[in-house]
């Protein structure tokens, strides 16, 4: 059985697409407390406090998250705020706060973890107040411990009807986002790589996504859908997109390999899906 029928006949089980579902509530108007923080920020600070005014965070944690912004050097911002670099493709590891510490994998606990940590770095790239509290534990292990816990929470949240032992669903990966980035509605669509059409709709959607600022889970596999990965950021000239895979690595990637299913460095060969927002 194709994979593109596999999940559509799944989708239409469980209904995945509720019939008058809203649409994405208007931008909200900034908050006094990011005017403030924005006043007394650099450029660097002032696009990450921008960044979390979007994720949708109350004026309380917006003031207290300037406040630490301001004190923080540019390279602790980098270091606990940029987690995966799209300019710096290969094996992907994370520092703890106090920048003695060793780097640590950031990566899948096991084979069925990689829509947990694809939605981890996902929240972590679109909210920068989620990345800071990754990064807070003040060792390494500490910083694994709670890499680990994030992935197994997640899990379960992506999976109350699904069974975790085969992975995240679609409609899974999009009930977990709206839950961990509620600012963002999101939706999924199947992607027939055997037609170069389908294929060149999904890249465009992903493609404006990921210049909006939005990360956009992706779907491989080969029969049928077997692993998430990232799409972090993509080239409009020059055709090139940087993916983060879950098993500790970003890659770049042509978009003429991903039209002829040649995915390297991405675990599986085929593009089957992509979650991206609506509107």
């Amino acid at each position: 059985m194709q994979a593109t029928t596999l999940l559509n006949r799944l989708a239409r089980a469980i209904a995945w697409r509720r019939p008058g579902e809203p649409a994405p509530a208007p931008a909200r108007k900034p908050e006094p407390a990011l005017g403030a923080g924005l006043a007394g920020a650099g450029q660097p600070a002032r696009d990450y406090l921008w960044r979390a005014h979007l994720a949708g965070h109350p004026a309380a944690t917006l003031e207290r998250f300037a406040g630490q912004l301001r004190d923080s050097s540019a390279a602790t911002l980098r270091r606990r705020l940029r987690l995966v670099d799209p300019a710096r493709p290969g094996p992907v590891r994370l520092r703890a706060a106090r920048g003695d510490q060793p780097a640590v994998p950031l990566a899948q606990i096991d084979g069925t973890t990689c829509g947990p940590m694809t939605v981890v770095v996902a929240r972590a790239v679109a909210d920068p107040v989620y990345a800071w509290w990754l990064t807070s534990a003040g060792d390494a292990e500490a910083v694994a411990r709670r890499i680990v816990t994030e992935q197994r929470r997640i899990h379960d949240q992506a999976n109350r009807l699904w069974p975790s032992r085969l992975g995240t669903t679609p409609w899974g990966m999009v009930a977990v986002l709206r839950q961990e980035l509620p600012a963002t509605r999101y939706q999924w669509w199947l992607v027939d790589d055997t037609d170069p059409a389908s294929v060149r709709s999904a890249l465009d959607r992903a493609g404006a996504a990921v210049a909006a600022g939005h990360p956009v889970p992706v779907l491989v596999g080969a029969r049928v859908p077997r692993h998430w990965v990232l799409l972090l950021s993509a080239d409009p000239a020059g055709g090139a997109l940087v993916f983060y895979n879950p098993t500790g690595r970003t890659v770049r990637l042509a978009e003429s390999e991903i039209a002829a299913g040649r995915l390297a460095g991405l675990s599986w060969p085929h593009l089957q899906a992509v979650v991206v927002p609506r509107g």
